[in-house]
C-alpha cells in the first residue's frame, strides 16, 4: 500500500489483494482524503469478490 498527496493530482492510494488465486491491483487518483480509502475498499471488494 502506497499513499500520496499532491496539490495537481489530489489525494491516491494504491494497494493490493488476494483472494483464491486472483491477484487484485487498485489505483484511486485525485480523491478526497476520506473518499481515497472508501473508494479503494470499495474497489477491491469488487474485483477480489467478483
Amino acid at each position: 500500500m502506497k499513499t500520496g498527496y499532491t496539490e495537481a493530482a489530489g489525494h491516491c492510494l494504491i494497494c493490493s489483494g488476494s483472494r483464491a488465486g486472483r491477484d487484485v491491483i487498485v489505483v484511486v487518483l485525485g480523491d478526497s482524503k476520506a473518499g481515497v480509502w472508501r473508494d479503494a475498499s470499495a474497489l477491491l471488494s469488487w474485483g477480489l469478490w467478483m
